[in-house]
């Protein structure tokens, strides 16, 4: 019994640990997404407005979490999956942002209908991206608040280093790699961010079948 409960003490620590490298990297990939995705937005006339759509998306993310997630791993793989679809699509909707003319920028003569469609167009294409966003960060700190038994400081601290590390690598990285393989790189970790967390979500449930 002793060293039944010595292994689940363990897979405690061990769970801990895995959930912190897991938001550690989901905050790299995040940020780093969000900043090539940034540099390829420069040909439109108010860029800017990629990270104002953060304040709109954010909220209504964690709102979403709030009413319609439960505090759970199951839940957390959700919303990553969720995450991974909208990475997928904004992408895709940059790309077809290319394509259209009046996307792109004009520094001469602007009306401002026009202005006003080009900025609906653009917070359509690009608000569900930040609306996953913060719904996976608020489901991906109330995990870590419960892993780390309520210490709102260190699931800070991991999401902050991530963001940071992001912001640090993504200037040398891209002329060194591109930004295609940059945008692949983003996917891949948000990929295997829920790989980590599934394979500890199942390690937990063996752990708990041993304890009955």
């Amino acid at each position: 019994m002793h060293e039944l409960l010595k292994k689940f003490s363990n897979s405690l620590e061990t769970k801990k640990a895995t959930m912190a490298l897991a938001l550690l990297l989901l905050s790299f990939s995040t940020v780093l997404y969000t900043l090539v995705i940034f540099k390829l937005l420069s040909f439109f006339i108010m860029p800017s407005l990629f990270f104002d759509l953060l304040f709109i998306g954010f909220p209504v993310g964690a709102l979403l979490g709030a009413f319609f997630f439960s505090v759970t791993i199951k839940s957390f793989l959700r919303t990553i999956g969720i995450l991974q679809l909208a990475l997928i699509l904004s992408t895709y909707a940059v790309l077809f942002a290319h394509r259209f003319s009046y996307l792109k920028v004009h520094l001469f003569d602007v009306e401002v209908s026009q202005l006003i469609v080009n900025i609906s167009i653009f917070a359509f294409l690009f608000l569900p991206f930040f609306i996953a966003y913060g719904l996976s960060e608020y489901i991906g700190y109330q995990i870590g608040r419960e892993q780390f038994k309520a210490r709102m400081h260190t699931v800070y601290a991991i999401y902050l280093f991530g963001a940071a590390a992001a912001y640090l690598l993504t200037h040398w990285l891209i002329p060194l790699v591109g930004i295609t393989k940059l945008i692949l790189g983003a996917l891949l970790i948000t990929a295997l961010v829920g790989l980590i967390i599934s394979k500890g979500r199942t390690q937990l449930i063996f752990i708990g079948q041993l304890m009955r």
